[in-house]
């Protein structure tokens, strides 16, 4: 779809991040209404990213040489770079990961937005989500089991991975099996 600078509607822009961020739910779908809420958090936090963007200060020295408008690639950019500090708010976090969920281009494994988990109770379904995405997205081995362990939620990991050995879905029963293996 794209956009044009000259006739900027930051709704619509919204509006169009937000429907890549909804790409996911078919993805999800089959591991249940906790990982569609998953998504829907996501949505919410991409939404919110843009806006909260679009209120800086446009003096802050991030906007130095940039048009001041708030994109997603903008909005990764500031982020990350407030993620290098110890003083990045929570919501930083889901802001960064939703922009790059929105276009494939983020490890939800060892994300800083797991760290928050720790202090919010993330619900265990998003961290079942996040690492099926990671699978889906990278087709790699990478886990969330770490950030699971750390959050101290291993427990209720392998329960909710159990229930899914029995999907119908023959993917996400092979893969939750294999990741079950890994819980050990």
């Amino acid at each position: 779809m794209g956009f044009d600078v000259y006739n900027w509607d930051l709704d619509s822009y919204c509006h169009e991040k937000v429907a890549e961020v909804s790409f996911w739910r078919q993805e999800l779908e089959p591991l249940g209404e906790g990982a569609l809420s998953f998504v829907t958090e996501l949505e919410r936090q991409l939404e919110a990213g843009l806006r909260w963007l679009d209120r800086l200060d446009r003096s802050e020295p991030f906007w130095n040489g940039r048009n001041h408008l708030p994109t997603l690639f903008k909005l990764e950019t500031y982020t990350s770079q407030l993620l290098t500090t110890s003083a990045a708010p929570p919501e930083i976090s889901w802001y960064h990961l939703a922009a790059y969920v929105s276009h494939s281009g983020c490890h939800c494994a060892g994300h800083p937005v797991w760290e928050v988990g720790k202090a919010t109770r993330i619900e265990i379904s998003w961290f079942v989500a996040g690492a099926w995405l990671d699978k889906i997205m990278w087709n790699d081995d990478e886990s969330l089991i770490p950030d699971v362990r750390q959050a101290g939620r291993i427990d209720e990991y392998r329960d909710a991975l159990t229930v899914l050995t029995g999907s119908a879905n023959v993917d996400v029963r092979e893969w939750a099996a294999a990741e079950l293996a890994k819980c050990v």
